[in-house]
């Protein structure tokens, strides 16, 4: 038998993969490799021989496939799950062809739930086999009967259908959630707090006004400096270092702020300790930087060797503390920066620091009160030794984190994209209630003839119903979770191609377990069952398998 069939894949396999290899290099790309296709015709030529041959060695081996050879399945499911992983592999060496709408992104979610579905119709019927066999040395028929028909292969087709509809809806609520947690994760980065002042300096008692205004439980001065050239030493010299941005921050005052606020932001130690200036501060400087520093042999972590910043003529010496590839008060497009904690300097140093914004705590605060008071603040620094030049100073600016949440999701294409997700999922979930119950009608027929049959025998109703119920409960787990399995995997393939940051500020989407996951396909699969109970019962009540066989009527 292998013989054989080894000669006549001989005879098709090899130029068929000839050909493949030869109509692909016409597509645009990098033409693939003489070894890769060796590989697969070499997989495609033994596939059929072998599955012939493991299948021939089960004489007496049963049809699942509607009567098709079990030769033929096998062929089939190898083929699928080679082409599933072979797909999902070249998706993530390729990535995402933009501008055009990708075959491969199309496909492999579809190879990918059909593959797990044909594995768990495989896989399933052998606990279940083993079920009927301790259920037979029980007391009743009920659990037996029940789980000997359960433990038959299903109809593959339907079944197919439901884990493909599960696994669309567990998908599309996976990458929701995704989405508008690293939405809220931009909105927090923008704004770590609920309200964010910038501006020009301001007044130093400016802080204690804003904590004056209702509703305000908590401020934060920060201090900007947009570009500063590093010294390499104190006496002004400069280091071979490009500009960077320069922010400070009183650490125990913003993580204040954060708490208050509700915002997921962490304050490293490093922000948090007390200093005045005259040994270096410790810094949160970008791998950028770092690099660059390390170079220049400045700012080791031992403070041996500083490097120098000059913040609103004040010389402060620093030393890096830890290397972030992102802090919540710098932009994200800004890959230079050093952020430092907030010095307490001595009173005779030639300038007292001026904060250039505030983070403030406060969900309902008034954002005009909090404009009013900014105004007055920078007014009041500005007017230092009476020069009034607080007219042509930039007006501050008030941001609320609200207003930027609802600018990442509330309109245009970003509005619509967690809506479509959500009419996914929600039409999902319908699909595979309706493929559920297209797999209980494929195997009506022979189900009411063994119930009919049964009840003239003397089931009662009662145990009817559960036998029913023992029947269908693994179909629906098994499709149900299969799935969801699957639609909670996915993710984690494709999210790295789909360029999801575009529509989250810039911001990785990260998809990950979540709770509501489980409850909602626990629900799923609890009304998947009622509906496939419901759908049998009123098939049964409709062909009236009580008088079947009474009556000598065709089930």
């Amino acid at each position: 038998m292998l013989r054989r069939g080894l000669a006549e894949s001989l005879l098709v396999l090899p130029a068929a993969a000839g050909i493949g290899w030869l109509l692909g290099g016409l597509l645009p790309g990098t033409g693939s490799p003489w070894h890769w296709v060796l590989i697969a015709g070499l997989l495609a030529t033994l596939l059929p021989p072998l599955a012939a041959l493991a299948v021939g060695r089960r004489a007496g081996g049963r049809s699942d496939l509607g009567g098709r050879s079990p030769a033929v399945r096998l062929t089939v499911e190898v083929a699928v799950l080679g082409l599933a992983v072979l797909g999902a592999f070249l998706l993530r060496r390729r990535g995402l062809t933009a501008g055009s709408v990708d075959p491969l992104l199309v496909t492999v979610p579809v190879l990918l739930a059909i593959a797990a579905a044909l594995l768990a119709l495989r896989a399933y019927p052998w606990p279940l086999r083993l079920l009927s066999r301790v259920a037979a040395r029980a007391r009743g028929s009920v659990a037996f009967l029940g789980a000997a028909r359960a433990g038959r292969a299903a109809s593959t087709g339907p079944l197919v259908v439901v884990v493909l509809a599960v696994a669309t809806a567990a998908f599309c609520g996976v990458v929701a959630t995704g989405i508008e947690t690293g939405r809220d994760t931009a909105a927090a980065q923008a704004v770590p707090g609920d309200l964010l002042v910038r501006g020009e300096r301001f007044a130093p008692d400016t802080a204690e006004k804003l904590a004056e205004l209702p509703g305000v439980r908590a401020v934060a001065p920060l201090l900007t400096v947009p570009a500063e050239r590093p010294y390499a030493d104190r006496a002004g010299r400069l280091a071979p270092i490009t500009e960077l941005r320069v922010v400070l921050v009183d650490g125990e005052r913003f993580a204040e702020v954060a708490r208050r606020a509700g915002v997921p932001v962490s304050v490293p130690d490093p922000l948090r300790a007390r200093a005045d200036g005259s040994t270096p501060l410790p810094a949160l400087v970008s791998p950028a930087v770092a690099d660059e520093l390390a170079d220049a042999g400045l700012a080791d972590a031992q403070g041996e060797r500083p490097a120098w910043l000059d913040v609103q003529g004040n010389r402060l010496p620093v030393r890096n503390a830890a290397t972030v590839d992102e802090f919540a008060l710098v932009d994200k497009g800004v890959r230079r920066f050093v952020v430092l904690p907030w010095p307490a300097l001595p009173a005779d140093a030639p300038h007292q620091l001026a904060p250039t914004g505030f983070v403030l705590a406060g969900a309902g605060v008034d954002a005009a009160e909090v404009d009013r008071v900014a105004r007055e603040g920078q007014n009041r620094y500005l007017r230092i030794g009476g020069v009034g030049t607080g007219d042509k100073a930039r007006a501050p600016e008030v941001t609320a984190r609200s207003a930027v949440r609802a600018d990442l999701g509330g309109t245009g294409v970003n509005g619509l994209l967690v809506f479509g997700f959500a009419l996914g999922a929600g039409g999902g979930a319908v699909l595979g209630l309706l493929g559920l119950a297209l797999a209980v009608l494929a195997g009506a027929r022979s189900r009411g003839q063994v119930l009919s049959r049964l009840r003239t025998m003397g089931l009662s109703r009662r145990q009817w119903r559960g036998m029913l119920m023992v029947e269908l409960t693994p179909l629906v787990l098994v499709s149900v979770l299969t799935g969801a399995v699957v639609g909670a995997l996915l993710p984690l393939l494709l999210t790295p191609v789909l360029g999801l940051p575009a529509f989250t500020g810039g911001v990785d989407v990260r998809p990950q377990f979540e709770p509501g996951l489980v409850a909602g396909v626990s629900v799923l699969a609890m009304v998947a069952l009622g509906f496939a109970i419901a759908v049998e019962a009123v098939n049964n009540r409709r062909m009236r398998l009580g008088e079947v066989l009474r009556l000598g009527e065709e089930s």
